[in-house]
């Protein structure tokens, strides 16, 4: 099987004679607008957005507490009746009668 590689001389400067020719060189306009970029692309102060996201926890807090997860209260509620419901004490294994 032949591929590019193991081709004729011949196809291979033919190949060579149309294929654009490259510089490794970066143009000085396109770098620095490289650096115009990443210098626009800088993030915001760490403390431009506090009072909204603590505006946001302060919401979400309030929620939670008006709409507690009915999984973690079940799970809560199980917990309290296994250690202390019904007017059982706590049953440990092993435990002599």
């Amino acid at each position: 099987m032949k591929t590019r590689d193991t081709a004729s001389p011949g196809y291979q400067a033919t190949l060579a004679a149309i294929r654009p020719k490259t510089s490794n060189t970066v143009d000085a306009r396109v770098v620095k607008a490289m650096q115009r970029q990443a210098h626009a692309m800088l993030r915001e102060p760490a403390a431009a957005f506090t009072d909204a996201v603590v505006a946001r926890q302060e919401l979400e807090a309030a929620a939670a507490a008006e709409n507690p997860d009915p999984l973690l209260e079940s799970i809560r509620a199980a917990v309290a009746y296994k250690h202390c419901g019904a007017d059982q004490t706590v049953r440990r294994a092993f435990d002599v009668a």
